[in-house]
Order: C-alpha cells, then structure tokens, then sequence
C-alpha cells in the first residue's frame, strides 16, 4: 500500500548505502537480499547479522561473543562466533566484515533501521523528504518482532516511537501542502500503531477540520473518549477538548 504520493520534497533520506550489494532488514520479519533476491542465511547466524545490523557500527569481537552466547564462557562464545562469521561469509561474502577486531557490516550493505532514523531525523529538523518515494514499512513493522534478545528488547521500544512520531510528522507535512488524503492516510496509520497515543488522534481531528467534515472529526472524538476512559479512567487532553469545544462550542469535555 502506498500512502506518500503526488508531493515531492527534495531527495531521499540520507543514510543509504550507495551501490549497496546487500540489504539487511530488521523491521518486521529478518531478511537478508542481494541485488534483490533472497538470500538463504543459515538460522544459526541470523542473530549476529542482526547484532551488527541494529548496531549501526562495528563491534569487538569479544562483545559481540558475550552478547550472543551469554550463557556461555568466554572462549565457547568466542568459538561460536568464528563458525557464526564463517558461515555468514560462505553464504554472503561480503555482508559481514570479518577480517579484524572489530567486526561490522561490509561497504556495500544497506539496512533498513538505518534508513528509518534517517528519516525520522530529517523529519525532525524539516529538511527534505521525498515522501512519494518512501516504503510505508519504515513506519509500520516493529523492530525483529520475531527475536527476544536483549540487544533486541532495549531498542524496540525506541524505535516504535520513532516510526510513529515519523508518520505524525509526516501527515503534518501533507496536511500543511493541503494534501488532506495522504494526510488522513498518515495519522490513521500511527493510530492503528499506537491505539490511544493522542498528538497522533489530534492529527487526526485537525484533518477532518481543515476539510470541514465535522462530523467525521466529532466521530472519531467521542470513540477517543470513551475508549480513554475504558482503558485509562481518563479524559482527552486539554488541546484536544479545547479543539472540539471550539467546533461544538459547548462543554469541552
């Protein structure tokens, strides 16, 4: 499904690789392409791409040995590693730099957790995004759903909110050039994320407004409050109630 279309705001995210050869992703399901086409990495190294690939810099070798074999001594992790690297490099010569301390991903690979915080950063500080060009899974796949690693676990939440602080953002930038879809499209994206996140649901209700569809904005208001208060006891925040009070010109709550 493509959500960004028709608006053009200047080149892709900086962060991608070049010519990459390979393409790591971690959001959503772990897979690894060359030039596009998969490519079969023996489970067994699947965890050390991934150490390396959410990284984002080279590691020592005796750490990454401690991260991925914790329970075992350090010369048995030590041993996993070399056979891990080794057969990384039989399969994919080239993914994997492996000829020193520390070791990283080789020249020529891309990942696409890296392209996300590319993104989000270039959101942030309102530089340049060619949003007809972006691939919605940035925003939408939580990071290797399928891993429970602690490497994993410590960063998953961080880039959850990332990806959903990108949509917001981005459905803002196409709501400002009056592209109201595109920008319905973005906010309902980070709602379904994210269920009672509620700068993503004021989104959402500045969109209707600005379309003049009241009715659509009173709705999905009233869904917000009762839901509010049947998960959390609470009630919408001030902003939003002073934006519908506004509307309704009655109570604001």
């Amino acid at each position: 499904m493509t959500i960004f279309s028709r608006h053009d705001y200047g080149p892709a995210p900086a962060g991608r690789t070049s010519g990459a050869l390979f393409e790591i992703h971690v959001l959503g399901d772990f897979r690894v392409t060359r030039r596009g086409v998969a490519v079969r990495l023996p489970e067994s190294t699947w965890r050390c791409v991934a150490l390396l690939a959410t990284g984002g810099q080279p590691v020592r070798r005796h750490r990454a040995a401690a991260v991925l074999w914790p329970d075992k001594d350090e010369s048995r992790a030590s041993a996993n590693l070399r056979s891990c690297l080794w057969r990384v490099r039989q399969a994919a010569p080239g993914l994997i730099d492996c000829e020193g301390d520390p070791v990283g991903l080789g020249p020529r690979v891309n990942v696409d957790l890296a392209d996300l915080h590319a993104l989000a950063a270039r959101l942030e500080v309102g530089a340049p995004v060619d949003l007809a060009s972006l691939d919605p899974t940035l925003c939408c796949a939580d990071l290797l759903p399928d891993f429970y690693d602690d490497f994993v676990d410590e960063q998953r939440e961080i880039v959850r909110q990332q990806r959903i602080r990108a949509l917001e953002l981005v459905g803002r930038r196409l709501l400002d050039c009056g592209d109201h879809w595109g920008a319905l499209q973005s906010a309902l994206l980070a709602v379904s994320q994210a269920p009672l996140r509620e700068s993503a649901h004021q989104l959402v209700l500045e969109i209707h407004l600005s379309e003049g569809n009241v009715s659509e904005a009173l709705r999905h208001y009233e869904t917000l409050r009762r839901n509010l208060s049947r998960e959390l006891g609470i009630r919408p925040s001030e902003r939003m109630r002073r934006t519908m009070a506004a509307v309704v010109r009655g109570p604001s709550d």
